[in-house]
């Protein structure tokens, strides 16, 4: 076995493809858990490998499905030698998390002044009739 961690420390980049996606584990409710994929690298010289990654965390990195860019760290002398950069897609996913987040609070924000405004210019309208 190679030293993976070397790979995604040194090795060169390049983009692959998820081919596979199979549910291993799912919780009570039936959410995805864990999955293992399969992810097809072509290289620029025309060679091509692929990854089957077991135990793909979704938590980690999401769910990744076929079809998906993924990113791969790879030995360029040793093409057998690849693997997914777990590093990078769970650093995605987590900047994916945040964004949502983000995006959430900005429309409750919204929804909370539109409500007060509403509020606000309901207590005007009644107050004019009310004299």
């Amino acid at each position: 076995m190679f030293d993976e961690h070397r790979l995604l420390k040194h090795g060169a980049a390049i983009q692959g493809v998820v081919t596979s996606h199979k549910e291993i584990d799912h919780d009570q409710f039936g959410s995805e858990l864990d999955y293992s994929i399969r992810v097809r690298v072509r290289f620029p010289d025309g060679g091509e490998t692929e990854i089957h990654h077991r135990w793909t965390k979704h938590a980690k990195v999401g769910s990744l499905r076929v079809g998906d860019k993924v990113p791969v760290r790879y030995d360029p002398q040793d093409h057998s030698k690849a693997v997914l950069d777990m590093p990078a897609l769970e650093a995605a996913h987590e900047r994916e998390r945040a964004d949502a987040k983000a995006t959430l609070k900005r429309y409750e924000d919204e929804r909370i002044a539109r409500a007060q405004a509403e509020i606000a210019a309901e207590g005007d309208h009644g107050r004019k009739h009310h004299h």
